[in-house]
Parts: C-alpha cells; sequence; structure tokens
C-alpha cells in the first residue's frame, strides 16, 4: 500500500511538472507572438488605448479600415474584430480590459439575425479561444465558465488553457501576417474581387423570428457596461452582396433599445449591387471596406 501510494505521488508530482512546465513554455510563446489572432487578443486586452475600439466577427475584421475612422473623426482605432468569433467573445474581451482603458467610442459590428434563438452552444466554445487568459483576466471568468459545466475545473490545468491553440499560437513564427499586419491596427484586409453577378437582390424580410434569451440578456449587458462607463456605443450592421434586409426580429429590437445608436447599412443598394466591392458575398474588399469605412465615419460623425 506505501508503495503504491509513493508511485502515485511521483506520479503526480510528474504530470504537475509536466502541466506547469508545458504552459510556461506555451505562455512565453504566446507573449512574443510577432502577429495573429493571439497578438490581436492580447494587445486589446492589455495594451490597447485607442479611443475608439471596433468589436465583431470576420466582417468586422475585413469592413473597418482604422486608418479611415482616424482621419475622417479624428480619433485613433483599434479593430479587435475576429473571424468566427461571436458575442462571448467580443463581451470577453471587453471585460477583459476592465478598468484599464475605457475608449470614447464602440463600434460593435452584428448581423441581421444575430440574436434569432437557434443553437448557439458553439459560440462560448469558440470564446475558449480565451482559455490562455483565463487566470490573469479574472472578468472574463464568468463568461468561458459556460462552456461546459466542468470547465471551471479543466481550466486549471495549464495545458488545457492551450489545448485548442496550438495552431493559431505557432503559425505568425511561420507564416506572418496572415491575420493583418501590426501597422493595419488590427484591420485584415481583403485583396481580390468576387466574379461578376447578375440578378436582382433577395429581399430578406422575416419579422416572427424567436429571439435567443440568453444572448438578448448578453448583448444588454455588454451595452449596459459600455453606455455606465460613458461610452458612446453604435451597433453597425454592414452590407452583404446582393441581399437586401428590410425586416427581421434582430433588427426591431435593435431600434426599440436606448442607449445605442444603430446604423444599418443592410439595406443600403450603393454597396449591395456593386460586386467590386466584395471578396465574398459577406466581406468587402479592400476597395470595398475603405468606401465603406468612410461613409460609416460620416454617419458617426452626425451622431457625435
Amino acid at each position: 500500500m506505501k508503495r503504491l501510494f509513493i508511485k502515485l505521488l511521483i506520479l503526480s508530482v510528474f504530470l504537475f511538472g509536466l502541466d506547469w512546465g508545458g504552459g510556461l513554455i506555451l505562455r512565453r510563446i504566446l507573449n512574443n507572438s510577432p502577429d495573429g489572432r493571439y497578438y490581436k487578443a492580447i494587445y486589446t486586452l492589455d495594451s490597447s488605448t485607442e479611443d475608439l475600439l471596433i468589436f465583431g466577427s470576420s466582417r468586422a475584421e475585413a469592413n473597418y479600415v482604422p486608418d479611415e475612422f482616424r482621419e475622417s473623426l479624428g480619433f485613433s482605432t483599434w479593430n479587435a474584430g475576429r473571424g468566427g468569433q461571436f458575442l462571448p467573445f467580443w463581451y470577453s474581451l471587453y471585460l477583459g480590459m476592465g478598468k484599464r482603458h475605457i475608449p470614447k467610442v464602440v463600434i460593435i459590428n452584428v448581423e441581421n439575425d444575430f440574436l434569432k434563438a437557434k443553437d448557439r452552444s458553439s459560440a462560448f466554445e469558440r470564446a475558449g479561444f480565451l482559455r490562455p487568459f483565463y487566470k490573469t483576466h479574472l472578468p472574463i471568468q464568468p463568461i468561458l465558465d459556460k462552456i461546459s459545466k466542468s470547465e471551471h475545473i479543466m481550466i486549471k490545468s495549464d495545458l488545457y488553457a492551450f489545448n485548442s491553440s496550438f495552431y493559431y499560437l505557432l503559425r505568425p513564427f511561420v507564416f506572418q501576417g496572415v491575420d493583418g499586419k501590426r501597422e493595419d491596427m488590427g484591420w485584415k484586409p481583403l485583396s481580390g474581387t468576387m466574379a461578376l453577378q447578375k440578378g436582382k437582390p433577395k429581399i430578406v424580410k422575416e419579422s416572427d423570428s424567436e429571439l435567443s434569451p440568453l444572448f438578448v440578456e448578453l448583448f444588454e449587458k455588454f451595452v449596459s457596461d459600455l453606455n455606465s462607463n460613458g461610452t458612446k456605443v453604435f451597433i453597425c450592421i454592414s452590407p452583404d452582396f446582393g441581399r437586401i434586409v428590410q425586416e427581421t426580429s434582430t433588427l426591431n429590437y435593435l431600434k426599440s433599445m436606448k442607449g445605442i445608436n444603430l446604423i444599418d447599412f443592410s439595406s443600403n443598394t450603393e454597396f449591395i449591387t456593386n460586386y467590386k466591392l466584395y471578396k465574398d458575398r459577406d466581406h468587402l474588399n479592400i476597395q470595398g471596406a475603405r468606401l465603406f469605412s468612410q461613409a460609416l465615419a460620416k454617419e458617426i460623425a452626425e451622431n457625435l
């Protein structure tokens, strides 16, 4: 019995050392990332001091050009958008910043159905990208704990925190600039133009879709936190090619919200019908992004 106990003790010490040492190495790699997704997260959480911050998914990351907002509004700008992420990630980034920096203006890019009730379980799992910051940025813990019932236990392991991060952690050391260059201030420019498109735009009108109570609550908390800190909040829906959005349940809800300024480009035919401004149906190319950012900055200026 005593021999078994000693063996178990040795194994436990070995596993603890492996976890601690592996985590130490991975965190050093993380903190020295030359660019990429983790560099962007670290900058947003720990270093951003810009007047204007942009949150959202891939549309935010590709469609919003910081230089255009700086030149039009005189505000230093950082694009914290992240492709493939959703509301739990955006809010976690903001919570993780804490009171370190309170921006003057925040733009949140949303899709016209982002509050629609559907399976959103993957949204919290995707926010698990921020697991390496769980122990150092305490305000994000309640969001990441929603990933699963055992998350708050599993996250005690340093190796688990980096479990799904190896690819994005190591990629910048091999292929730099994939997620945008440092001088682009978080913007991920998309070059190229989609193929010639013909036909009339599709009309979207669905106002009877059920909204998700969980994400409505999370979004209202996000906006409430921003407002309580004195930040001017702009909610923007950027245009998609070939789709005119007349009405959705999410859009109706946003129009009823207080404490925000809603700027909706989802029915702007100047952008929607011009395929030359798009990389694909959902994302503007470099030319389109600059024109869109200029138009949006003008709208914001009128509301400041």
